[in-house]
């Protein structure tokens, strides 16, 4: 996987990074990454209101893995948006 993409999976590193990656997924992904994800993105979100548990960022990261192992690519929209989203929780610590 290039660089970029794992920097950028590097940075979810809190169940509130996940909360947003989850969020901007499910609001920007493309049609093909929403139905790809949306199976999986049901149970973490009940994971996350459950228990904000750590292992919601490693099996966030799983999922978001095995998409770029599968498809090869997120779409620009989508990393453009997830960075954003991890900018702004990581700027309200």
């Amino acid at each position: 996987m290039p660089a970029l993409f794992n920097q950028l999976i590097g940075q979810i590193q809190s169940p509130q990074q996940a909360e947003a990656v989850l969020a901007v997924i499910e609001s920007y992904g493309s049609k093909q990454e929403k139905m790809h994800f949306k199976p999986q993105l049901t149970q973490l979100r009940r994971t996350l209101l459950q228990d904000e548990s750590p292992c919601i960022v490693d099996q966030l990261k799983m999922l978001i893995q095995g998409y770029y192992q599968q498809y090869g690519q997120l779409s620009a929209g989508l990393i453009h948006f997830i960075e954003k989203g991890l900018n702004l929780t990581q700027s309200s610590r």
